[in-house]
Formats: structure tokens, C-alpha cells, sequence
């Protein structure tokens, strides 16, 4: 099967709070979201989003509660991960209906999706569980004809940044002797 081309638009890193005046180092963070949802929607309407994490700040329903009314905006199922300042149940009780998944994949137009949660609670950093890496094991070998993308909050390798890279997958390794195995991964996300 040939896979057809989508468009796929990543948010990632929103940082709602449930206060609605909360700010991230002096930027609004609901005014940020909704520009960049406008954006999204005035330029080239995606088929699909993935919400990648850190998507409320301070891991509350009622920030999740302003993302779910946003992001239905979009009128595309919108997948969701949690990120390091996620509180991972919140997110999975708030962000989840018709169009809003937590699904760990995905089978798109012949495309493989994988999401994977790479956050550790209480964590900055970064860690897939053996639950997850066999997930991701089990999905890439029952689909292995599909090419598959992957997509998690933390960086599996280091990019030069002194601040970011602390907040590394600490087990890339484990990560990357799956990956390897099998060719149809075009790309980590």
C-alpha cells in the first residue's frame, strides 16, 4: 500500500494554566495556543494534530478543560501525549473524546503513527517504561509493511543544549535497538 501524504500539525509545549491570565515566562500561554490554532486553520488545515506535551502547566483540569475546547476548533482528531509537566491521569481523563485520543497508535492513510509517553511523574526528564518499548516493539512488528512515525515529548538524543539535554529519554538505547529493527521508521518526532 502507498501511503497517502498528510498533513500533520504538531502543538507542543503550550503551557496552560488553569488560571486564565497564567503566564510562562511573561507570555501568555492561551493567547499563544489560539494564535497558533488560527494559524493552523488559515493556512493549510491539517489532517491531523499531535498534541506532543507539556501541554498544561500546571497539570489541571481546568487547563486540560481549556484545551479540549480549543483544540476541537480544529475539527481533526487531535492525539495527545503527556510531557514532563503533564499530570499524565488529568490529561488522559480530560483530553479524550471523538476527536481527542490517547492512543498509543494510530493507522492513518497507510502511515503508521506511535505515541509513545516518555514523561516520569515528578520528573523533568525523560524515561520510556518496558511497557512502553514493548508497545512500540509490538506495533512497528505487527504492522512492519507500513512506514511508521514516531512521536514522544523528550528528546532521545542530545542536541546541545545544557538545558534541554538534562531533560533527555534517559534509556535512548533501549529506544534506538527497536528502532533499528525495523526499516519502514521515516521518522522520530
Amino acid at each position: 500500500m502507498t501511503p497517502k501524504p498528510l498533513r500533520i500539525a504538531q502543538i507542543t509545549d503550550t503551557h496552560l494554566y488553569a488560571d486564565p491570565h497564567g503566564r510562562l515566562l511573561g507570555l501568555d500561554t492561551r493567547h499563544c495556543l489560539e494564535a497558533v490554532i488560527d494559524l493552523a486553520l488559515d493556512t493549510h488545515p491539517p489532517d491531523l494534530v499531535v498534541a506532543s506535551g507539556d501541554l498544561a502547566h500546571d497539570g489541571t483540569p481546568a487547563a486540560y478543560q481549556h484545551l479540549r475546547n480549543s483544540f476541537s476548533r480544529l475539527g481533526v482528531p487531535v492525539y495527545c501525549l503527556p510531557g514532563n509537566h503533564d499530570e499524565a491521569v488529568a490529561l488522559r481523563a480530560n483530553l479524550q473524546n471523538d476527536y481527542l485520543r490517547n492512543s498509543r497508535s494510530a493507522c492513518i492513510g497507510g502511515w503508521l503513527l506511535l505515541f509513545l509517553d516518555s514523561s516520569v511523574p515528578g520528573s523533568e526528564g525523560g524515561h520510556l517504561t518496558e511497557t512502553e518499548l514493548a508497545a512500540l516493539d509490538k506495533a512497528l512488528a505487527a504492522n512492519a509493511e507500513l512506514p511508521a512515525l514516531v512521536w514522544l515529548h523528550h528528546q532521545p538524543v542530545h542536541v546541545g543544549s545544557r538545558w534541554l539535554d538534562t531533560m533527555a529519554v534517559d534509556n535512548a538505547e533501549a529506544f534506538f535497538d527497536i528502532i533499528d529493527r525495523y526499516s519502514k521508521v521515516r521518522a522520530i518526532v
